[in-house]
């Protein structure tokens, strides 16, 4: 971590410690990490736009320098927003981190502008089986040394992406209910249809959302807005510039308030 990074902690309603990082100036912005990553993992692209915006990333449960537990809860986002002072907040996160955001922008539509989701885990049964057979040959691949991913595009080539990638493997403690038994394929449309802020959904052409779900999920939330890139799962660490370019845009775009106030 740059000496450009300031660090700390805060502790959520279950009492479990959350470590995050701070850097830039301007509106708040929240990055929620994907499975086995850390909040580290965000660097280059918070680097890039932390010129515009206060970017706070944080560790899961489990991942990174927070507490064990139970990764991936839209209560750890309104944690950090709350525990720091951030609302109205924006949001973004990635696969597990965009499942978090997209809870959390639901369930207190009062803490948030807008929010960008990268490559959600919202996939139908069909497609459920195929992740869960890629997790399998994945979980062998890595017993036997050859390094395969769970989903095309999983190993970053940038080397700043690839060293805070690496060292985030190494940081990851496995939750109880972890690996294929975790995908249950929860119906991911009961949260969509609670949006109520600006939402950007950001998709790739081989990752897990597919053109018939991006599809489902403007009709569920008009106010939707989706952008695919060319790119795998990690479509940040693949498409770089689009998708910063794409990220930027939809953000210095977001209203100045939550659509939806905290009753009184």
């Amino acid at each position: 971590m740059t000496s450009e990074w300031a660090d700390g902690d805060i502790t959520t309603a279950d009492g479990v410690r959350l470590h995050y990082y701070r850097r830039g100036s301007g509106p708040s912005l929240v990055l929620a990490h994907g499975a086995t990553d850390n909040g580290m993992c965000w660097r280059r692209v918070a680097d890039t736009l932390a010129d515009g915006f206060d970017v706070v990333a944080y560790d899961a449960p489990s991942h990174g320098r927070s507490d064990d537990g139970q990764p991936g809860s839209g209560a750890d986002v309104v944690a950090v927003v709350e525990g720091l002072g951030l609302a109205p907040a924006l949001a973004m996160g990635h696969s597990m981190g965009a499942g978090a955001v997209s809870e959390a922008i639901g369930e207190r539509p009062d803490l948030f502008r807008a929010a960008v989701l990268e490559d959600p885990g919202w996939m139908d049964e069909a497609r459920l089986a195929e992740i869960r057979e890629l997790v399998r040959q994945a979980t062998e691949a890595q017993t036997s040394g050859s390094g395969a991913t769970a989903v095309p595009g999983g190993q970053p080539t940038h080397p700043v992406d690839l060293a805070d990638w690496e060292e985030s493997k190494t940081q990851f403690r496995e939750p109880q209910n972890w690996g294929i038994g975790r995908l249950t394929g929860v119906p991911w449309q009961d949260r969509v249809r609670k949006f109520a802020c600006p939402v950007l959904l950001v998709w790739g052409t081989s990752g897990i959302v597919r053109e018939e779900t991006a599809e489902e999920a403007r009709r569920l939330s008009p106010g939707l807005q989706d952008v695919q890139l060319d790119a795998g799962h990690n479509i940040r660490r693949e498409a770089y510039d689009d998708f910063v370019a794409a990220v930027r845009s939809f953000l210095e775009q977001a209203p100045a308030t939550p659509p939806i106030r905290a009753q009184a």
